[in-house]
């Protein structure tokens, strides 16, 4: 998995999901865990899992 900083994960998640781009998990899928983080992730098409995200504050 490969981790990019992004100051804002929910803009930049409506303006993918505006592109038709497939999610392999959503915010909201993501907003249960205990990390601290928020985001999403999607997968390459290498089959790589890239999580875009930022530290829930």
């Amino acid at each position: 998995m490969f981790q990019l900083h992004v100051p804002d994960p929910d803009g930049l998640a409506k303006e993918f999901e505006a592109r038709g781009i497939a999610f392999f998990t959503t915010i909201s899928g993501n907003e249960n865990g205990d990390d601290g983080l928020r985001g999403f992730e999607l997968m390459d098409a290498d089959g790589y899992i890239l999580f875009f995200g930022r530290l829930d504050k």
